[in-house]
């Protein structure tokens, strides 16, 4: 999502991901993949949280832009 999202493409773009992350979706004979999916699932409702909260959000953004401009920075340079 972009800096702009509403609240409304906040939810959409998390319940878009949250589908695809569930830990209900994996089967029982993998522990390894279900933690994965765990702890990306516990990062996706950070995210969310974070960006639902206008003020979580103005402290996020400015640090997400700097972080933005850094990779694209040592992408041009070739680094990856």
């Amino acid at each position: 999502i972009t800096d702009k999202a509403t609240t409304n493409d906040v939810k959409s773009a998390f319940m878009t991901q949250a589908a695809k992350w569930h830990p209900d979706r994996v089967g029982p004979g993998a522990p390894l993949v279900l933690d994965a999916y765990k702890k990306v699932f516990a990062l996706l409702n950070e995210a969310q949280e974070v960006l639902l909260d206008a003020t979580s959000r103005q402290r996020y953004l400015p640090s997400h832009r700097r972080q933005a401009a850094i990779t694209h920075l040592f992408r041009l340079a070739g680094v990856r």
